[in-house]
């Protein structure tokens, strides 16, 4: 079986840990990009043959949110959000563009014959499920399950069991670029536990990028999916 993956960070597993990682009896293509957006998504997709795989997982839409918004927060991130955008991750402009883009998506996979699709939703961004973040990862969640359902495509609802595992730990990241760049050279993953552990999270690394059990867990969840 042969399966792309295409996403942002946390499919890429930079920083922190790919759900991938721990598929071990598949071809797994990685196509994650740290900092993409769903519009970012999309016109990757139509760059790449698809005709040889099974599945296509899609995993993507939590930039959309956080990059206006650490745009607006964090002024030491600006030049780097720049260069993402620059690089073609756009954010959506409101969730109405999110799940249109979404919908570009589905019709143009299903026109090119690509009918097993899984659509993993947004992840937490921040493991305190009252900050503001999170609340509109709620929003965008739900409208995402709802096209999901009218296009009988598969939904992995990663958000809620991670919403009921989370350590409470308001922090999410840092106010510089900086430090993600240095955990996104750590690679193994006892280290990568161990500085989970350190920063108090029970999920992550930093509020938003996987540790083991959140990477294993995912990838238990696709396992399920695909054995259906």
């Amino acid at each position: 079986m042969k399966i792309l993956a295409i996403g942002d960070s946390i499919t890429l597993g930079k920083p922190g840990l790919s759900y991938i990682q721990f598929l071990k009896n598949y071809e797994i293509d990685n196509y994650g990009k740290a900092g993409d957006t769903i519009i970012g998504i999309y016109n990757r997709l139509k760059s790449i043959d698809l005709c040889d795989y099974d599945y296509i997982f899609i995993e993507g839409g939590g930039n959309d949110i956080l990059l206006p918004l650490f745009y607006e927060e964090r002024p030491l991130w600006r030049k780097v959000i720049d260069n993402i955008i620059n690089s073609g991750s756009i954010p959506s402009s409101d969730i109405y563009e999110y799940i249109s883009t979404w919908q570009d998506i589905i019709k143009y996979l299903k026109a090119d014959g690509s009918k097993n699709i899984i659509v993993i939703s947004n992840p937490i961004l921040g493991e305190n499920i009252n900050n503001r973040y999170n609340k509109i990862v709620s929003d965008y969640n739900n409208e995402l399950k709802k096209m999901c359902l009218k296009n009988s495509i598969k939904l992995i609802d990663f958000f809620s069991w991670q919403v009921e595992n989370l350590s409470g730990n308001p922090k999410l990241m840092t106010n510089t670029p900086v430090d993600v760049e240095r955990d996104s050279a750590i690679n193994d993953i006892a280290l990568i536990d161990e500085l989970s552990q350190k920063r108090n999270y029970n999920l992550t690394i930093d509020g938003v990028h996987f540790n083991s059990i959140s990477a294993q867990k995912l990838a238990e969840l696709i396992e399920d999916n695909l054995h259906e």
